[in-house]
């Protein structure tokens, strides 16, 4: 073989190699590519997945945090409207001694007072406004054998008495402190029927 052709021979046998290896270095590059692709559409997904993930927490906490600030909001707006009906109940009360029932409430007060005590001893304090029933209870109390004397209050009350011993043990059942009291269970009372539920909230 002549020297020419043996460099024709080798040119041959190096094309084609070259040609072989530049087609396998294009297919791995290929196979990169798309590997590459691949793993950026997987981190993409992932990312927007996480993102979703975020955005639906987010919401989710925001709709509690809003639905915890509305029943907030119902919850302060009934014991608003609550109290202002105790607040109404209260002033009801100043005219109570105009109610005809209000002279046997008065005794029953006074009665009551009496036998929490269990004494047949007893001062009472009364409003000035009272005077009369308790002069009318002072006599009732004497034909049973039991000694009453009384004093006036400092101040105004919206009905009742306080009661108290010869030891300095007293009830206080003045209309004032019985609704204090009592004030749990009448603002139960009140939302039940506003809300037909005794739950504020």
């Amino acid at each position: 073989m002549s020297t020419a052709a043996i460099i024709r021979r080798i040119q041959e046998d190096s094309s084609c190699e070259i040609a072989r290896i530049l087609k396998r270095a294009e297919e791995e590059c290929t196979e990169i590519l798309h590997a590459g692709t691949r793993i950026a559409d997987q981190e993409y997904e992932r990312i927007l997945t996480a993102g979703e993930r975020a955005v639906h927490q987010e919401m989710g906490e925001m709709q509690s945090q809003m639905r915890i600030e509305a029943r907030n909001r119902v919850r302060r707006c009934r014991e608003d409207l609550v109290a202002r009906s105790f607040e109404e109940a209260v002033l009801l009360l100043e005219d109570i001694r105009s109610h005809p029932d209000y002279p046997v409430l008065f005794s029953r007060l006074c009665e009551e007072g009496r036998l929490i005590l269990d004494t047949d001893t007893i001062c009472i304090t009364i409003d000035p406004r009272d005077r009369h029933l308790a002069d009318i209870t002072a006599a009732d109390y004497l034909k049973r054998g039991i000694s009453m004397t009384f004093a006036e209050c400092e101040y105004p009350t919206s009905g009742g008495i306080i009661i108290h011993r010869s030891d300095g043990a007293y009830v206080d059942n003045t209309l004032n402190a019985r609704l204090e009291r009592e004030k749990r269970d009448l603002l139960i009372e009140i939302a039940e029927i506003l809300f037909d539920q005794g739950s504020l909230v």
